[in-house]
């Protein structure tokens, strides 16, 4: 079974470690080696954590959230807030956008936020 028809049935929706890094990296359009080197590791070493024969040391969960966008407490897999999944759709995509788009998208956010509070007066 395949880490997105885990995620997929609800009996196997936990991810492990490795298929959390694995989707992130991917949600993020980063290969392996791309952010291996933006963590200062070999992509042998992605590819070792994404597969569980490698554990990360805590900072190394530091810089590889900070690389993914993500807190630490997400990246290993707490209960961070609940999220319904086009909740998570929506974050992911968002996160997958270059900087400046994010910053256009959040302003644009602001901007619904005040137009429909006005509305609510």
């Amino acid at each position: 079974m395949s880490s997105r028809e885990r995620r997929a049935d609800p009996k196997q929706a936990a991810e492990t470690f490795g298929e959390r890094l694995t989707r992130l990296r991917e949600d993020a359009r980063l290969s392996q080696s791309a952010l291996a080197r933006r963590v200062g590791v070999s992509q042998s070493a992605v590819s070792q954590m994404e597969s569980g024969e490698r554990s990360p040391s805590y900072g190394m969960l530091v810089q590889l959230a900070e690389a993914l966008g993500v807190s630490v407490a997400y990246l290993v897999g707490a209960e961070v807030e609940k999220l319904s999944a086009m909740d998570e759709q929506h974050f992911r995509r968002y996160r997958a956008l270059p900087s400046e788009a994010q910053k256009e998208l959040t302003a644009y956010i602001d901007f619904l936020n005040s137009k429909y509070a006005k509305r609510e007066r």
